[in-house]
This record gives structure tokens, C-alpha cells and sequence, in this order.
């Protein structure tokens, strides 16, 4: 009978008595199953510490993230500030675009709630 250890690790015998011929007879009575946790040697661990760990990465993230953008936004607006004509250009077209975002939503009105 081979050993434990010379077994795959997703599968382990149930019964230590079994003879091989048994075991091949019926292998779903004699072998099961590991879960994913078994295989991964993953434990539950503190439900809070958990929460918490998870939201501190959470945090720190998003905190990294608004500081890029805040940085992003502060360069543009210095680029386009030393440049009067980028300026004039950007107002045209965001007016342009929002001008548009109206009319298609002004055209997305439900039949049933027209006039």
C-alpha cells in the first residue's frame, strides 16, 4: 500500500486498511476530497482583524489614488493657466460637449412621459 505522502495532496485515504484493489474498486468511498482552504493551509483567522485590514488597504488606496489625481489636476491647471489660448480652446470645447450631453439626454425622455 503506498504511503500518504507518495499520494497526491488532493487526495488522501479514508480508510489506512484498504487494500489496493479496494481502493480502485471504489474510489469515491475511500478518497475525498480536499477544499481549496486544506490545500492552501488557509485558516478563517479574526473575522474584525480581517474587516479591519481590509478596509485600512481600502483607505490607503483610494488615498494614493485622490493625491495622483489632485496632483494631475494641479499640473494641468498650471499648464493651462501660462497659456491663455489652451484656455479659450478648453472652455469652447467643454461648452461644446456639454452642450451635447443636454440634447441627447433631452432626446432620451420615455414616450409615456412626453407632453
Amino acid at each position: 500500500m503506498p504511503s500518504t505522502s507518495s499520494l497526491p495532496a488532493t487526495n488522501r485515504p479514508i480508510s489506512e486498511s484498504s487494500t489496493p484493489a479496494q481502493r480502485i474498486a471504489s474510489p469515491s468511498r475511500l478518497y475525498r476530497q480536499e477544499s481549496s482552504r486544506e490545500r492552501a493551509g488557509v485558516t478563517r483567522g479574526h473575522t474584525v482583524l480581517q474587516g479591519f485590514t481590509l478596509g485600512s488597504v481600502q483607505i490607503a488606496v483610494s488615498m494614493t489614488v485622490n493625491a495622483l489625481i489632485i496632483l494631475a489636476a494641479g499640473s494641468i491647471a498650471g499648464f493651462i493657466r501660462s497659456r491663455p489660448t489652451w484656455a479659450t480652446w478648453q472652455r469652447r470645447i467643454t461648452g461644446t460637449m456639454l452642450g451635447a450631453v443636454a440634447v441627447l439626454l433631452a432626446r432620451e425622455v420615455p414616450e409615456r412621459a412626453r407632453i
